[in-house]
């Protein structure tokens, strides 16, 4: 199998997309982004959409670089990706998650 980038993003091509977070529909010429899984019924990748929105609530990319199709999106995408991306990398958007699971316990 070739490789392949964990993330995509491109503008939904139909109207029939909807979004894994939300579940609501991705119109069509919206920015939409995915995650890029290993397919559970034969061997290759499927993408999981979603909202521009949605996708960073739940998805959190280290750098634009592991985002397929990132170069063709328009300036103003680039931006507000770049700046998103920027934000998680310097720690602001962890800090909701600080404190959250499970505590080690001594064996014994």
């Amino acid at each position: 199998m070739a490789d392949f980038l964990p993330y995509k993003a491109e503008y939904a091509k139909s109207d029939r997309s909807s979004c894994k977070a939300c579940k609501a529909k991705i119109n069509k010429d919206t920015l939409r982004i995915a995650a890029v899984v290993q397919s559970p019924s034969f061997d290759g990748v499927i993408p999981k959409w979603y909202h521009y929105i949605c996708f960073f609530a739940k998805q959190k990319p280290k750098a634009v670089g592991d985002i397929e199709n990132f170069e063709n999106l328009s300036w103003d995408d680039q931006e507000k990706i770049r700046e998103k991306v920027a934000s998680i990398a310097s720690g602001a958007e962890v800090e909701a998650v600080n404190g959250k699971g499970k505590k080690a316990t001594k064996r014994g």
